[in-house]
């Protein structure tokens, strides 16, 4: 009885035990004309391309998964907290991909307000609270890392390198793409995913595509 729809609620649990690794939720926000960020960051903090409303949704994803992953680089360009702070909710675990030691020691993802795994090819870093660096990078052996912790859901935020590299990998559950109605004319590009034939809704001013595997 109702089959699909109960495996589709539960699609966490079934992708964990089935394949043998997290469900993997891809998200990125992209202009108008194809870009995720500018060229050069040099704020050090975020450059926002979604609205308000956007990026409290967002949060509130957080609050639904287990864990968060993003690459070294956005962590050296805009330093996140990876938080749920906008929203009231469990913090995920923090991932951090940083296979050449690069992560800065102050940054906030190793802060104590949430766990936070690094990812590396090397074990030079020494972390503190309760902070733990993995020596694996290759996608397979991450994935199987974070299935042997228990971990079932995972949300990559990031940046345009490492989401690519698990499309390219095929490594993916859901997509979840806000589009803006801002033009950088230039700037980093979005990942290479034809989105433009999903169907979407508005969420404000921006456009919201959420594709899911299966």
């Amino acid at each position: 009885v109702l089959k699909k729809e109960a495996e589709f609620l539960n699609r966490r649990f079934y992708t964990f035990h089935q394949k043998k690794r997290p469900y993997i939720i891809m998200k990125w926000a992209q202009t108008e004309d194809g870009f995720i960020s500018p060229l050069i960051n040099k704020t050090n903090r975020p450059f926002w391309i979604s609205n308000n409303l956007s990026r409290q949704k967002v949060h509130q994803w957080r609050s639904q998964e287990a864990s968060i992953l993003v690459g070294v680089q956005t962590v050296i360009d805009d330093d996140p907290e990876l938080t749920t702070r906008l929203v009231d909710g469990k913090n995920p675990i923090r991932i951090v991909l940083d296979p050449n030691n690069r992560i800065p020691n102050n940054s906030k993802v190793l802060s104590t307000e949430s766990e936070t795994i690094i990812f590396s090819k090397t074990k030079n870093l020494e972390l503190k609270n309760n902070n733990q660096v993995i020596n694996q990078f290759d996608l397979d052996s991450i994935l199987e890392s974070l299935y042997k912790k228990g971990i079932q859901s995972v949300i990559v935020e990031g940046g345009a390198y490492t989401i690519q590299k698990f499309l390219d990998n095929d490594k993916w559950d859901c997509i979840r793409i806000y589009k803006s109605n801002k033009n950088l004319k230039g700037g980093l590009l979005a990942p290479n995913y034809e989105v433009e034939k999903s169907k979407f809704t508005y969420i404000e001013d921006d456009k919201f595509y959420e594709i899911f595997k299966h």
